[in-house]
């Protein structure tokens, strides 16, 4: 029938017929892709599954420790993060989840750091301490210092001379940054380094917006929102977005951001690599960030916003979120 169809039709149609077919296959696949984040999304979906409230505690209890590793630190911060990260507690402990479980405690954890902070303070924290108190006795000791923040002594070329391994255990995202100025040439020289990480097809369909004007590195950073309490000496942002003109079917729909977050992660290393700190910032935009970030800077609708990536040079001293990774256990699956 196909075959009977090509021979009949002008090639026009067959084109004309091709892309309404294809449109109703991607509108199709696109309706899978939402109903499938609607229904399982902790802010959509609203099941309160176990996953879904670790994936909160997560949420929560990492903006606390970002607000303590902040260079300039505000004592007694985090009030309404801390409301909204105590009730999630109490609902996971209240349906019967595992209190061994890492996420739940290194939240326990950061909140422990918090609570030693302020020990030698005036600072009044009881919208702390009283919630505390009861979920005090579900901390493991052995997993008592997980959360909060660490500090890291910092040496030039300290990433040239390590092993892939350390390399990987060692690199933190660094949100203050040193007074030194972070040459051009090195950024330029880490961009190029990560132009060799794989892509669909080699297609290579990324492109990095670097933002050195200050006025509008400030515009970026509010409108992310992310780093708003931070950033102290910033220097730039890398803007990674990959061309939609590169792919082809509805079935290439999100290689833009797969081919772009490969190449993201190779920059952020490499940037470590030239001795320049940098930090990944989210591009979960709303439609109103989405829109902002592009009329500051002259990223076409063409154009997938996939990572910002914050960058300075690296203080000799800084203090970073501890953000313990996932056990083994919990991220292979394996099929025999």
């Amino acid at each position: 029938m196909k075959n009977f169809v090509k021979k009949i039709l002008p090639v026009k149609m067959q084109s004309k017929f091709r892309e309404i077919y294809m449109k109703r296959k991607l509108n199709k696949i696109v309706n899978f892709d939402k109903n499938n984040f609607f229904d399982s999304s902790y802010a959509l979906g609203k099941k309160n599954s176990l996953e879904n409230l670790r994936a909160k505690i997560t949420f929560h209890y990492h903006s606390i420790e970002k607000g303590l590793s902040n260079a300039n630190l505000r004592y007694a911060f985090g009030k309404k993060k801390f409301d909204e990260l105590f009730d999630v507690l109490d609902l996971y402990v209240s349906l019967g989840h595992p209190t061994d479980d890492l996420r739940f405690q290194q939240s326990l954890s950061t909140i422990s750091s918090y609570v030693k902070l302020h020990e030698d303070t005036e600072y009044d924290i009881s919208f702390v301490t009283n919630r505390f108190e009861k979920l005090k006795k579900y901390m493991l000791p052995k997993l008592n210092n997980i959360g909060g923040y660490g500090i890291y002594n910092f040496e030039n070329d300290l990433y040239k001379k390590m092993d892939f391994k350390d390399f990987m255990l060692n690199r933190h995202s660094v949100r203050d940054y040193g007074k030194k100025e972070v040459d051009e040439k090195d950024v330029l020289n880490a961009i190029e380094l990560s132009i060799h990480s794989p892509s669909a097809c080699n297609r290579q369909s990324w492109k990095v917006h670097y933002v050195k004007d200050i006025e509008k590195v400030k515009k970026i950073i509010s409108i992310q929102r992310g780093l708003t309490a931070n950033a102290e000496n910033i220097q730039g942002v890398l803007i990674v977005t990959t061309n939609n003109e590169y792919y082809n079917w509805e079935y290439e729909r999100n290689l833009g951001h797969v081919d772009g977050a490969l190449f993201s992660m190779s920059l952020m290393m490499s940037l470590n690599y030239y001795n320049i700190a940098n930090c990944p910032l989210s591009a979960g935009f709303a439609m109103d960030q989405e829109i902002g970030i592009r009329e500051v800077v002259d990223i076409e609708n063409k154009e997938n916003i996939v990572l910002l990536i914050s960058i300075g040079s690296f203080p000799e001293q800084f203090k970073y979120a501890k953000s313990p990774r996932e056990t083994l256990e919990n991220v292979v699956k394996i099929y025999k």
